[in-house]
């Protein structure tokens, strides 16, 4: 089976846009924010560079169970990041395992008050689904606490 979902959502929020697409048995999960909103703690653990010129894509897909529940389900994932100058980055996604849990985390560059639309596309492992999402953030030096 065959789906593809194109998902847009603007920012909410500075710090909570996200988006989901679903397709099947499949539900990709997606959401960025500023490194910066990051404790320095979080960022060194996880490897990523805090910076004002930093942002953090965050990508997991679940497979619903026949019981209902969900589990973390690995994929082959691409996603691409295109200013409103329309220029694109393509981005490098890397995997991350922790637990039971599997995403996958990208580092594009932004600038401030800028906005990025992600196109995102994953093909769970061992099924012929597709799942894409088009997602849009605006990017905001975070609030001093």
């Amino acid at each position: 089976m065959l789906f593809v979902a194109m998902v847009t959502l603007a920012p909410i929020s500075n710090t909570l846009a996200q988006a989901t697409a679903e397709g099947g048995a499949y539900t990709l999960h997606v959401n960025a924010i500023s490194t910066l909103e990051l404790s320095a703690d979080v960022a060194r653990a996880s490897a990523i560079t805090r910076s004002a010129s930093r942002g953090l894509l965050n990508i997991a897909i679940r497979r619903m169970r026949d019981d209902g529940s969900d589990v973390a389900a690995r994929a082959t994932v691409t996603a691409d990041a295109i200013n409103l100058s329309g220029q694109r980055q393509i981005l490098s996604l890397r995997e991350v395992r922790e637990g039971d849990a599997i995403y996958y985390l990208a580092e594009p560059r932004i600038s401030e008050a800028e906005e990025l639309t992600f196109d995102i596309t994953a093909r769970p492992e061992g099924d012929a689904s597709i799942l894409k999402a088009r997602f849009k953030k605006t990017f905001f030096s975070p609030l001093p606490p």
